[in-house]
């Protein structure tokens, strides 16, 4: 071979590995697109609210389709790089707390009751247990309705829109952000606007950015999807904020076609995979990221747990009692075998029964214990009695000094109506029987009928406790009846 070709064919290798190693050096890490006609993925939520339990809400959907039929086989997680097994994909979707927040700018005059229309189609592609709360905005933010599952209420909040002032897109997006943070479980924001942050002069209206909003998301780890109806938009920072929060950004020419995406979002949340598994990841503060992989495609978000978070929860010290009393079951019912063999006689059954209830009781008296671990305990005990796996006598004391402290420590430290209500959720278990369900929530009705009547006037407060019972806060109707006399009383 001639020199001259030699020289040649060492130049063209020379050039090829160059641009081999520019592009590995360069190319940034990102999630595989789907060429046309195949599966796509999108990881909406990491949810760890039981961590180091990791709970991911992801979409797969093909032309625009969910796609069904998915099992724990199908799918791969990864954090950090390290494989997460075992995976259960949960055969039901737990319930979805959705911020709807829509722009009622001057601008979404001529669009507003096309808009109204598509939201409240909206509400019908969600379950019956899904709540919403109802944000509008314009100069100002307003919260039209609470998170409630009362369709009605929030149909009668959309009906009520009307179009008035300048565009506080990015504060409307952070008070949403905050709003659907407080809530446990599923959630999503669902925002509209046809136009730009503005306070009609050209300048931005809001505080926020879409930077600090970025922030709170992915503190609170939800997915937005924004919907942005005409041509002035802002773009950029609007996509950018559905990308980076596993939510999307869909537009609408017109507001006719305001429906259709509303629809297709309906379509995403209610289509959802719940796929969970166990951090094998020390939970040490720092950002780790996930990866999710099914039919052949892949997306990815990021979270972080607190440090020590992990440990509290898979040790079980945080919620022991529930797990000590469940174990005590089997004990149970070997004594009441050994008494019916004539193995032991009552004194010794009733001993170690004895033994078994102080055991407990010591474990909840030593435990600093949260709602969700009281709501916990309440479910065991609960099924016990009714099943008869335990002894009533301990399934007594234990309602009774939890209730007893739990209303202690709740009056002690509320300082308005809302704050009483986590103490009434935490009861909900106990509804299964009349008698405990009011006495553990007796010593609430006086302090929380104070709180209502200072806050409110009579009318209002007595409409606070009648709405907060239709929303589902379990408030039982003999306590309702002592909440009403003392508001009337004052």
């Amino acid at each position: 071979m001639p020199r001259e070709w030699m020289f040649s064919l060492k130049l063209l290798l020379m050039i090829c590995l160059a641009g081999q190693a520019i592009a590995q050096e360069t190319e940034p890490r990102v999630d595989a697109v789907a060429p046309e006609g195949a599966a796509e993925v999108v990881l909406n939520e990491v949810n760890i609210n039981a961590y180091p339990d990791v709970r991911l809400f992801v979409t797969v959907q093909s032309e625009g389709e969910p796609v069904t039929g998915l099992s724990a086989e199908d799918f791969r997680v990864r954090e950090d790089e390290v494989d997460q097994s075992p995976l259960t994909v949960d055969p039901q979707l737990p319930p979805l707390s959705v911020v709807l927040a829509t722009d009622a700018s001057g601008s979404m005059a001529d669009a507003m009751e096309e808009t109204k229309a598509a939201a409240t189609a909206f509400l019908a592609t969600l379950a019956p247990q899904d709540r919403t709360l109802v944000l509008s905005f314009a100069r100002e933010l307003s919260e039209l309705t609470d998170m409630t599952e009362d369709r009605e209420t929030v149909t009668g909040a959309i009906e009520g829109l009307t179009a008035r002032g300048d565009t506080a897109l990015y504060d409307a997006l952070a008070r949403s952000v905050e709003l659907v943070g407080a809530e446990d479980g599923r959630k999503a924001i669902v925002l509209l606007s046809d136009g730009v942050d503005d306070d009609g002069a050209g300048n931005p209206l809001s505080e926020a950015t879409a930077d600090t909003v970025l922030e709170e998301a992915a503190s609170v780890n939800v997915p937005i999807f924004v919907v942005g109806l005409g041509g002035d938009l802002d773009t950029e920072g609007l996509t950018r904020i559905a990308g980076e929060t596993g939510g999307r950004f869909l537009t609408a020419g017109e507001a006719s076609e305001l429906d259709t995406v509303y629809e297709s979002i309906g379509t995403q949340l209610s289509g959802q995979y719940s796929v969970s598994y166990t951090s094998s990841l020390p939970a040490d503060g720092t950002t780790r990221r996930v990866d999710i992989a099914t039919e052949g495609q892949q997306a990815s978000k990021s979270y972080a747990p607190e440090t020590g978070q992990a440990a509290a929860s898979a040790s079980g010290v945080e919620c022991a009692p529930p797990a000590l009393f469940t174990s005590y079951i089997p004990d149970y019912a070997e004594v009441l075998e050994l008494e019916r063999e004539g193995l032991i006689d009552g004194n010794v059954r009733y001993a170690q029964v004895n033994a078994m209830g102080d055991d407990i009781l010591a474990s909840a008296a030593e435990a600093e214990m949260s709602s969700d671990c009281v709501s916990d305990i309440y479910t065991a005990v609960m099924e016990a009695r009714e099943a008869e796996t335990m002894e009533s006598g301990i399934t007594d004391q234990m309602i009774r000094r939890i209730s007893a402290a739990r209303a202690e420590a709740c009056v002690a430290s509320a300082q308005t109506p809302e704050d009483f209500l986590p103490c009434f959720e935490e009861t909900g278990p106990l509804a299964t029987n009349d008698y405990y369900w009011a006495e553990a929530q007796k010593a609430l009705a006086e302090p929380f009928a104070v709180a209502l009547s200072e806050q409110y006037e009579r009318r209002a407060a007595l409409a606070f406790m009648r709405d907060a019972a239709s929303d589902g806060i379990p408030i039982a109707a003999q306590i309702q009846t002592l909440v009403m006399t003392e508001i009337m009383a004052q």
